[in-house]
């Protein structure tokens, strides 16, 4: 265990990938299969082991553990995963780690769900709907299988079933998408019981099909001028609503962020479960293979290891996790990450809470970048920060680039 802050944290946020889509979407490059009820119920196996292995490693020194205060369900498609099923691994986290009371349980869903209810009597509190955009149009674009008016549907009935926080996607820079298309949603969707929209420009990403189509015709996307303008128009939109930005890519009403994101972005550690899930648990940074099968293969064979070993004494923290270590963060590193992260929140980094989990002056640490960022109009030092300007956000890769 290195013996940085996040090293020591005590792990308080868990993420379960669900790998299961009925279709993938044009521009998906996140780890899918289809789903198919024999490798839902091996998932499903999969993860209820991987959870007991993860707790015989935390009983065993790898990381400190807490009751969770948030658990998310990402994917994928979370929604596909019946409630029996969520219930029973939800019943073994809680007997295993604990979860909080006020716990924030968030399970990501595409329209159509079919028993909003039963969700939240299981204790799942928040659901964020892919929804993308109210235009049916792009969604067939995008190669989306739903229609706006289901989702707004869902919406609905989400907040009648009392679920207490809804949330949706929306992505800009779509091909076709104009400012009229996007001021349309936005139109909408502020006036739904939402409380949480993320934003998030189209990327390109290699082997979808939206890389074949687009790749080498960049033409035929909006262009970076017309991009920013939708940028602002969300910006300028949501505040008006009384949604805030308070990321990058995410605007919430008062008292809504994501609390579980927000672990990401303040380089917090968690625990990842699942084929391609991560973790940063002990200061070291996991990852799980992207193949439910090859995941399941080596959750079975550390499960029976495990359940062979009858002398405590002979566990090894380090052998019971399914996924490699890709990373171990020493003090140097951390100290970039809290930076690099913390600048994704338009509050910025705080310098007490920099020297706080670092034993360091961010001022100090980082005077050279903060002076030429500052010098080009992309950096704001403030009393006890530094955050990102207007320019900044626009230019956000440019400023994480002299962190790296």
């Amino acid at each position: 265990m290195q013996n940085t802050f996040a090293a020591r944290q005590r792990v308080t946020a868990l993420y379960i990938h669900v790998p299961f889509c009925l279709h993938k979407c044009h521009y998906c490059d996140f780890y899918s299969i289809p789903f198919e009820d024999a490798s839902l119920q091996q998932w499903h196996q999969g993860i209820l082991k991987e959870i007991k292995l993860s707790y015989i490693a935390a009983v065993n020194g790898a990381f400190y553990t807490s009751p969770l205060h948030t658990i998310y369900y990402g994917g994928g498609t979370p929604s596909l995963v019946p409630p029996s099923l969520l219930s029973e691994q939800l019943g073994l986290i809680s007997n295993t780690f604990g979860i909080r009371t006020d716990a924030e349980i968030t399970l990501e869903a595409n329209p159509g769900l079919k028993d909003i209810s039963s969700l939240r009597a299981l204790g799942i509190n928040r659901l964020s709907f892919g929804l993308q955009s109210t235009s049916d149009h792009l969604l067939r674009v995008l190669g989306r299988r739903t229609t706006a008016d289901a989702c707004i549907k869902d919406v609905l009935r989400a907040e009648k079933a009392g679920i207490d926080r809804i949330a949706v996607d929306l992505m800009i820079g779509l091909p076709g998408q104009t400012l009229a298309d996007l001021r349309e949603t936005l139109s909408l969707v502020t006036k739904l019981p939402i409380g949480h929209i993320s934003y998030y420009s189209l990327t390109i990403a290699a082997g979808t099909p939206f890389a074949l189509r687009y790749g080498d015709r960049p033409d035929l996307l909006p262009t970076e001028e017309l991009e920013r303008e939708m940028y602002d128009l969300v910006l300028y939109s949501l505040e008006n609503a009384g949604i805030f930005p308070y990321e990058i890519s995410n605007a919430s009403r008062r008292g809504e962020e994501s609390r579980h994101n927000l672990v990401y972005w303040q380089a917090d550690s968690y625990l990842g479960l699942g084929p391609a899930a991560h973790s940063y648990l002990g200061g070291v940074r996991r990852g799980n293979i992207a193949s439910l099968f090859k995941w399941l293969e080596r959750v079975n064979s550390l499960y029976l290891t495990a359940s062979n070993i009858t002398d405590k004494s002979e566990r090894q923290s380090e052998c019971f996790f399914p996924g490699t270590a890709e990373e171990i963060v020493d003090e140097v590193a951390a100290r970039k990450e809290t930076v690099l992260l913390g600048l994704r929140l338009l509050s910025g980094v705080s310098s007490r809470n920099f020297r706080k989990r670092h034993c360091a002056e961010l001022t100090q640490e980082f005077a050279e970048q903060i002076s030429k960022l500052q010098s080009r109009g992309l950096l704001q030092p403030e009393a006890d920060s530094i955050r990102l300007t207007r320019l900044g956000l626009d230019l956000a890769n440019q400023v994480f680039l002299e962190f790296i």
